[in-house]
């Protein structure tokens, strides 16, 4: 009996095994602490173990709400076989980007130099213990895609290109010169920029077709945003107080912005702001808030007022606890991305069936009223201005909402974020007392 009984305990410490992430208190670490991947805290000694070993590092970085690293986790760090592979041939590394924002800053700018375009998240590294970089880069598929091998296949490889001295270093030596002569070239730029040349390099960048900045998917870019309503203001520039206005109009009545709960998604993920990545992050309020207090008192545009107050509703009613607060939702409910925030034409239908401005807000609603994300609605309004009718359809989808379950909220306390959201607050109660 006793033999049997130290058997089902060890059988059980198995099938309950952690990861070295059980000692860590990121919520993002803590989401992989159970997966069959052995994962190590970026440290000293997780540094010195891969050099003991002479197995390369694979860092995996990225951040609690983040869809695409569920997304990788669902597939590959849940995956036993994937999960061999990197644990015989790798010392595998997690890193909480918000935990470590200076971590992923240097593993970004790699990517940046070598592939010629920002990253993002899931960012996957892989490097010698004397972390010397031989190949980076963002998701990556379990089966094989066309801008990817799949992760077995790919660990294979890369374990093999490592016992293979001459060709690693060729690799090491790429990515170095990459790096190396971007940082050489910048050095040598003229750093006299006039007024006159801010304003161009804005207009230029500038999509007149659907605003926002770049003709790919559509970030915020508050900082950005700022520095044109700075110039257009100092030097009497209608143009880019035009462009101003317009970027402000598309975020506040696309689908970049919750109409039914309040607040803005992290980024849209094409150019004409229709869908959003449905993450909503405190740092992005806290930056576009007084963007919309400044257009505000300047245009006296309600639209500009109402985003304000359901913004900070939003914050105070997702975020705010003990008069700090969390840092993010993430965009997916029970493993489907946007499934809280989106509707079914039939739900859309039910809410407009009463009410009197039925014809106005579907022609506002465009042909997305029939389903423009995975046959679900992702509201946009094709307008200057919200409909007629719209706080009543606004409350008929808000019960909707009522049934559903909230993503998971990251309560990790950034104070640099809280630092922003309590000058935001403070500039916004300049227009309205609706602050809590």
């Amino acid at each position: 009996m006793k033999i049997l009984f130290l058997l089902f305990l060890s059988v059980a410490s198995l099938l309950c095994a952690k990861n070295d992430l059980q000692y860590e208190t990121s919520p993002y670490l803590k989401q992989h602490e159970n997966n069959p991947v052995h994962w190590y805290a970026w440290n000293k000694k997780t540094l010195l173990l891969a050099q003991k070993e002479n197995k390369p590092l694979f860092l995996s970085i990225g951040y609690s709400t983040c869809h695409w690293c569920h997304v990788m986790a669902r597939e590959s760090f849940e995956n036993e076989k994937i999960a061999q592979l990197l644990n015989k041939y790798f010392i595998s590394v997690k890193v909480d980007r918000e935990e470590m924002p200076q971590i992923d800053a240097l593993y970004q700018n790699i990517f940046y130099h070598v592939h010629k375009r920002t990253g993002g998240w899931p960012l996957s590294v892989f490097m010698t213990p004397q972390r010397e970089v031989f190949y980076i880069t963002g998701y990556i598929p379990v089966q094989k895609e066309f801008y990817s091998e799949g992760f077995s296949d790919l660990l294979q490889k890369l374990s093999q290109l490592y016992t293979d001295k001459k060709a690693l270093q060729t690799k090491i030596d790429t990515i170095d010169k990459a790096v190396s002569t971007a940082v050489k070239d910048s050095d040598t730029e003229d750093t006299n920029v006039s007024l006159t040349t801010l304003k161009n390099s804005l207009k230029k960048s500038f999509d007149t077709v659907y605003a926002g900045f770049g003709t790919g998917r559509k970030f915020p870019e508050a900082s950005r945003l700022s520095l044109m309503m700075d110039l257009a203001a100092v030097t009497q520039d209608n143009t880019l107080q035009k462009y101003s206005y317009a970027m402000l109009d598309a975020m506040a009545l696309r689908g970049l912005y919750d109409h039914i709960g309040g607040g803005f998604f992290r980024y849209s993920v094409n150019a004409n702001w229709e869908i959003p990545h449905f993450e909503k992050m405190l740092y992005n309020q806290a930056q576009l808030l007084p963007l919309y207090v400044r257009a505000y008192e300047k245009s006296h545009k309600k639209l500009y007022k109402n985003v304000v107050q359901e913004t900070i509703a939003m914050v105070k009613r997702r975020f705010l606890h003990h008069n700090l607060y969390w840092s993010a939702s993430s965009a997916e409910s029970r493993g489907k991305e946007g499934a809280f925030f989106t509707f079914t034409p039939q739900e859309i239908r039910k809410a407009l069936k009463n009410n009197p401005e039925t014809k106005e807000i579907e022609d506002t609603l465009g042909f997305s009223i029939e389903g423009n994300f995975n046959n679900k609605v992702v509201l946009n309004f094709e307008t200057k201005e919200r409909p007629h009718g719209f706080e009543y359809f606004k409350k008929a989808l808000l019960h909707v909402r009522q049934k559903k379950k909230y993503p998971f909220i990251d309560t990790k306390i950034n104070t640099a974020w809280n630092a922003m959201m309590i000058e935001a607050l403070y500039k916004a109660s300049r227009i309205t007392e609706s602050l809590f």
